[in-house]
């Protein structure tokens, strides 16, 4: 019984989406950690034809959104082959074509790692002669099939590394054999442990790197903060004496690139967005904000940072008022505070927790606005210029709330910040 408010707010939600004609325009546009949370709410139980009308580069992003997972605020991520598995069940429901071509459109290295939680790979060299599905192959190989659980794709037999997971992995194998047979050899060809099942292991170990690193380079070009980024901010913050933090003049080179790569993905967006077009005549403008109303109400994508009549804002009226101001009197310094809130509520969603559990977006923004509207009022007090209208603006009164926050008092170093 506890669980059945929960269920029927995820019937409502799903409801509310399919029904909705603007649903395909919103999936084009949506952000990829907005999907995965969505598909997430929704279960992956129903989630088939939203994934089906994703866009497929939409769609991986999501997938990666949803593999990669930090066991604690600050710490790295981990890939979890559970959710993997989840989620190729989905995919094999909506159709082999489907799944194959999520697959194929995985780089070589993302899709090797994937099947490298899956199964184990050797060659079979009576078979190394064969590279292609055929009926004289499928007969070869019903000859040679070993005891338990296994499957021959050309050259290569395949294991299961999760023997209870065997079907839906056997589903997704079969499928990229069927539709992409070069694809899955190649893949296959890059797990090969034949020589001992330490050398596969050594072969995940070097994909899980690669692709770690690779990601984490990708993610910082177009503004992610990593866990290792914002640990070092909060560290940097907590451990320098209020009047360092409140000589700041600049941004720091780590916030000045994630900020760049902020605006440049925004406006990346904003082209994608033209570039599909406007909805259809069956879906209007309000079609679409109904949307974007719903998942806001579900916390599945951000409210405005910056509306300035919200609970936040009537909580914090120094700070509320200062961008109020700046708002009618310098629009491009109010958007870029916008994007130093929405820097820094990403610092803390990633690099704080609240009982042992990662603040969710709102409790990330609210706290990042509380700060900055502490760090407001406390360089008031000192004297200190409170000027947001460049660099560091929100930045350095951000690090002077959350520095006052952990415990040091103003008071004790007034004069050295004046």
């Amino acid at each position: 019984m506890p669980q059945r408010p929960i269920d029927d707010a995820r019937s409502r939600l799903l409801q509310t989406l399919q029904d909705n004609p603007a649903l395909p325009t919103l999936l084009r546009n949506l952000p990829s950690a907005a999907l995965a949370r969505l598909v997430d709410r929704v279960g992956l139980n129903d989630a088939g034809e939203l994934m089906a009308l994703a866009p497929a580069h939409k769609l991986l992003q999501a997938l990666d959104e949803s593999l990669w997972k930090s066991p604690e605020p600050g710490v790295a991520e981990t890939f979890d082959a559970d959710e993997l598995v989840d989620w190729l069940a989905t995919w094999n429901e909506i159709g082999d074509s489907f799944v194959a071509d999520r697959l194929a459109a995985m780089s070589d290295e993302y899709r090797a790692l994937c099947l490298s939680h899956l199964v184990n790979v050797r060659i079979h060299h009576t078979l190394a002669f064969l590279a292609i599905p055929d009926d004289e192959v499928d007969r070869e190989r019903d000859t040679l099939q070993p005891a338990g659980s296994c499957l021959f794709y050309g050259p290569y037999l395949v294991v299961p590394a999760i023997e209870d997971e065997w079907d839906v992995v056997r589903t997704s194998l079969d499928a990229l054999w069927t539709e992409r047979p070069e694809c899955l050899l190649h893949t296959l060809g890059m797990l090969d442990g034949a020589e001992s099942m330490l050398a596969a292991q050594e072969v995940r170990r070097r994909l899980q790197l690669d692709v770690a690193r690779e990601r984490e380079q990708q993610r910082e070009s177009l503004g992610y903060v990593t866990a290792t980024g914002a640990s070092a901010f909060l560290v940097f913050i907590a451990t320098a004496r209020i009047d360092e933090l409140a000589a700041l003049s600049a941004y720091d080179e780590e916030t000045r690139r994630h900020l760049a790569a902020h605006g440049t993905s925004q406006l990346e967006e904003t082209a994608d967005d033209e570039s599909t077009g406007s909805p259809s005549e069956a879906a209007t403008f309000e079609d679409l904000q109904q949307l974007r109303v719903a998942l806001e109400r579900e916390e599945l994508i951000p409210q405005n940072m910056l509306l300035l009549t919200d609970q936040r804002a009537r909580k914090h009226r120094a700070l509320t008022l200062a961008l109020s101001e700046l708002a009618e009197t310098d629009p491009s310094a109010f958007e870029r505070c916008a994007r130093e809130l929405a820097y820094l509520a990403n610092v803390l969603k990633v690099g704080v927790a609240m009982n042992e559990a990662q603040l969710s977006d709102d409790e990330a923004r609210d706290a990042a606005y509380a700060a900055c509207d502490e760090g407001l009022e406390l360089a008031r007090e000192l004297g200190l210029d409170a000027c947001t209208t460049q660099e560091p603006g929100l930045i350095r009164l951000f690090a002077l709330g959350w520095r006052a926050r952990r415990g040091v008092s103003p008071s004790r170093q007034s004069k050295r910040a004046r």
